[in-house]
């Protein structure tokens, strides 16, 4: 038989609750690219949302209580209060959470000690910034807003042309190249549009020095994975 130099490639099942519930990743050959896809889809949005739902329920509430409650304009936080609960002790609660399953996943070999410490860092700022919302569609917001003011205030493009690029499949990076910007151009645009905007916010007191440079490293981080998505159905931006 012919010996050839073939690295044998296993069957991997990746189970890890990353606050939205079970995250389930198969993959029937690992590589280095397959390993930055699943640490991608381990940081998805809503990365909370799973917790904060077990949570709540633990506190005594049912699934339908929860909905009834997201669909009348409650938060979490409402719900947390009426169970004698401040909205600080249920993000720590959360965070909690959050944290052991990412400990998990560092002890199971999922992920890196390095790429864990990412995660927590980056959890800490969006529990920070949750405003209790159920039904967690206003981070897409916010990313949307700058990526979008990025395409038009400096490359030029319509909100017209924006919606049938995202409709047609086309990528930030697509619109990037028709107008002669590399994905990595685009990306400084994006960051450094933010960072004014996170700097805006810590003149007007609505954050700390110390709370912006966590923001901005992990918006960092989070562009760093960055595909070029518009659609955001999933955050696969992950711009914060």
């Amino acid at each position: 038989m012919i010996k050839r130099n073939i690295k044998l490639m296993t069957t991997l099942t990746l189970a890890i609750s990353i606050a939205i519930g079970t995250l389930t990743v198969s993959a029937a050959t690992i590589s280095s690219n397959t390993t930055q896809q699943i640490e991608q889809k381990i940081c998805k949005h809503n990365e909370h949302a799973g917790s904060m739902y077990s949570i709540l329920k633990n506190l005594g509430y049912t699934g339908e209580q929860i909905d009834s409650a997201r669909t009348s304009g409650k938060t979490a936080f409402d719900l947390a209060k009426e169970k004698g609960k401040t909205a600080d002790q249920l993000k720590v609660m959360i965070i909690d959470a959050q944290t052991k399953r990412i400990d998990e996943a560092v002890t199971n070999g999922k992920i890196t000690k390095e790429k864990a410490m990412n995660l927590k860092a980056g959890l800490k700022v969006k529990i920070e910034n949750w405003n209790g919302s159920l039904n967690h569609k206003g981070h897409n917001k916010g990313h949307n807003k700058v990526i979008n003011l990025v395409l038009k205030n400096n490359l030029g493009f319509t909100d017209a042309q924006i919606k049938d690029a995202a409709n047609s499949g086309k990528t930030a990076f697509d619109l990037a190249k028709e107008k002669g910007k590399t994905p990595a151009q685009l990306k400084v645009m994006i960051i450094e549009a933010q960072s004014k905007r996170i700097d805006e916010s810590v003149k007007k007191g609505k954050i700390t020095k110390e709370k912006a440079v966590t923001i901005k490293i992990n918006l960092k981080t989070k562009l760093q994975n960055w595909d070029g998505n518009l659609q955001h159905k999933n955050d696969k931006n992950k711009v914060h």
